[in-house]
């Protein structure tokens, strides 16, 4: 029951990327297989059908990875992908990164619906939003936290006084964090703007 969970669930997320043919294909390979008594050729296909899905979502969210800005010079995009959990709680995560360059000035970004790293900033946001909290935080005189808001996406920047500034924000399925180590909070503010929010946040669903 299990295996034919994980081909229904492989068929809604077709229909709902709009498959051009290959994930199809496979899963109504696997389909064929499972109906046939052939469970271990069906798994393998299910997880090539997997596979090209978790590929596609790379793709989708490196598309938001914004060109770089006159002046700076852009890394090539690194992006990573696999599932977190097992069973009928399993959640395909998608990671990518890249970095920027101008000068002394490096700017880190990367976009990630790794449950893991999404629960850790969760937790964080939260309390954030408590005014007693950030006033707490803001305390210390080598650190100032403000919230970010924008678009769907709730977050907060940090200042550090050693230099580093970063800018973490939040949808139901995603992360996207600003670093930058130089201390350039124009950077911050010009690469953040750069950033389509409402349709990243989109693209997760």
């Amino acid at each position: 029951m299990r295996l034919l969970s994980l081909v229904l669930g492989l068929c809604l997320s077709i229909s709902a990327l709009g498959d051009d043919g290959g994930v199809e294909e496979l899963v109504n390979q696997a389909l064929d297989a499972y109906r046939s008594g052939k469970k271990q050729q069906a798994a393998e296909l299910l997880q090539k059908a997997a596979s090209l899905i978790q590929r596609e979502g790379e793709q989708g969210l490196a598309s938001f990875v914004p060109a770089a800005p006159e002046g700076w010079e852009r890394d090539d995009i690194d992006s990573q992908s696999g599932t977190w959990d097992s069973g009928e709680q399993s959640f395909q995560w998608t990671q990518i990164s890249t970095a920027y360059r101008k000068g002394d000035c490096r700017v880190k970004l990367m976009i990630s619906s790794s449950p893991q790293l999404l629960q850790a900033q969760k937790a964080m946001v939260d309390m954030l939003q408590n005014e007693d909290y950030r006033k707490m935080m803001n305390s210390d005189p080598s650190r100032k936290v403000d919230l970010f808001a924008r678009d769907g996406w709730s977050g907060f920047t940090q200042t550090e006084k050693d230099g580093d500034v970063s800018r973490f924000a939040l949808t139901e399925k995603l992360m996207c964090q600003i670093e930058i180590s130089s201390g350039d909070e124009a950077a911050l503010e010009q690469f953040s703007g750069l950033i389509d929010w409402g349709g990243l946040g989109a693209a997760q669903r």
